[in-house]
């Protein structure tokens, strides 16, 4: 069934290929391309992690792609009227408020260097042991996170205001500010060295966090964006051996950089395994999706979630956001992420592709929806930022789908995009980000309040 698999993968694939014309940024194709990628590392894998598959896992991601193939097909074939309008030679942006985001990023960072080291002092106070270093105190910070919640809710530890301020501004504006980067350089090919600066920043901000996958979707929100601009200007990639060259360099180049970081974090082991880390996060996410359908009892409507509400594990995010706002607990949706282990019994994560979170609330069919869904938002975004330019200096809906575009590629790995588009930190990202881009890029309106008030400054001398 696993070889099966690679090969229903693969045709996915090669007709998605076929019929974009060898778009290869479409999203069908990334979507079906990140399946086989994983399921390819699978077969690489089978006798060292006794990997067998039943055909219910097979079904499962044979509908999935299916269904997102169509849905991009019948979009294609229902947008094809395009309203092409010239793109601005340049996005004007003050080196002044560059220098401001700096700032902004270097508190955000002193400050919460400040609660990273009150969180290790007083959790220490409790257990007795020591975190000296800031590695160790990031690892700390990053379990809690993740998987000591209920102690790290217990410890209460206040986050510095400057933080809690400084932190979404930050985000928003680190977004932005890469948007206009990347469309400048296409247009005139130069770098702003304090963009430069700030994007270095801006890693060293998601590394304190503790996690990696941010700086993935840095890299393939600038992917995203240099691919459409580049289309819109009349070129276009396509695929080919020199490319897929590029790619694979890149790819290796960056698993490189996520291994460094693994290490700076404190998360690096005397036994780290390099094989088996890269097998945790390409390939072992099918592998358990296979476990949880063999060892459940799913029927086409019913899955396994008994909590009373809507979506309770697909939209947890969302309701640990309404609860937090409301300041009480409202639903209580328990974290179904659970370690799980090969056939021969080794760990391999706590991953289940996209998948899982579905059919865990909505039996199988709950696949065809919801995958239906987000294949219709890729696709019909994707058709209307391809060729539909704005007519303002940043398009907004390119914005949102650059961002989201790891999501997309991440779909083999996890329930990504329905996590972040309900997640606190994306709700909180789009309308900061586009009131900063109406009030600081679009209409530039602290540069005219300066111009004003010089103006009459001038009138009374």
């Amino acid at each position: 069934m696993l070889y099966l698999l690679c090969v229903i993968t693969l045709a996915f694939v090669v007709f998605n290929l076929k019929w974009t014309k060898m778009d290869w940024m479409t999203p069908p194709v990334i979507f079906s391309a990140a399946f086989l990628c994983y399921a390819a590392v699978c077969v690489v894998e089978k006798n060292a992690y006794a990997i067998e598959m039943i055909p219910a896992t097979v079904g499962v991601i044979t509908a999935g792609l299916a269904v997102f193939s169509l849905v991009s097909w019948i979009t294609e074939k229902l947008n094809r009227k395009t309203t092409a309008v010239r793109m601005p030679q340049f996005i004007e942006f003050n080196n002044i408020y560059v220098m401001l985001l700096i700032i902004a990023q270097i508190l955000s960072i002193i400050f919460f260097i400040k609660y990273l080291g009150n969180l290790s002092d007083a959790y220490s106070a409790i257990s007795g042991e020591s975190y000296a270093g800031l590695g160790a105190k990031i690892k700390l910070y990053d379990t809690m996170t993740k998987f000591w919640t209920d102690t790290y809710a217990q410890l209460a530890v206040p986050i510095p205001f400057v933080y809690r301020v400084t932190n979404p501004l930050c985000c928003a504006a680190e977004y932005l500010l890469l948007y206009i980067a990347v469309y400048n350089f296409t247009v005139n090919k130069k770098i702003n060295p304090l963009h430069v600066c700030s994007v270095f920043l801006m890693v060293v901000r998601i590394v304190m966090n503790g996690s990696r996958s941010p700086i993935l979707r840095i890299v393939t929100f600038v992917v995203c964006l240099l691919y459409i601009f580049y289309m819109r200007q009349g070129r276009q990639y396509r695929l080919n051996g020199k490319l897929l060259g590029i790619m694979a360099a890149s790819a290796g180049t960056l698993c490189l950089l996520m291994l460094a970081l693994l290490f700076a974090m404190g998360r690096g082991t005397d036994g780290f395994n390099i094989f088996g880390y890269i097998f945790n996060y390409v390939g072992a996410p099918v592998v358990n999706l296979d476990t949880f359908l063999r060892n459940n009892d799913i029927t086409l409507f019913r899955g396994v979630s008994e909590v009373p509400v809507f979506a309770p594990h697909i939209l947890r995010g969302l309701y640990a956001y309404i609860a937090k706002v409301c300041g009480t607990n409202l639903f209580s949706i328990a974290e179904i992420n659970f370690f799980s282990f090969s056939r021969n019994g080794i760990e391999i994560g706590n991953v289940y592709t996209m998948f899982y979170k579905i059919i865990f609330d909505f039996g199988y069919f709950g696949v065809v929806c919801w995958t239906g869904m987000m294949a219709l938002y890729y696709s019909v975004t994707y058709v209307k930022v391809r060729t539909n330019i704005s007519r303002h200096p940043i398009d907004f809906r390119l914005f949102i789908y650059a961002y989201l575009f790891n999501d997309l590629v991440m779909s083999a790995f996890s329930n990504r995009f329905y996590e972040t588009i309900f997640d606190a930190p994306f709700i909180k990202l789009v309308p900061v980000a586009f009131v900063l881009d109406k009030f600081i890029v679009e209409y530039r309106v602290p540069e005219k309040m300066m111009q004003w008030i010089g103006g009459k400054m001038r009138e009374k001398k």
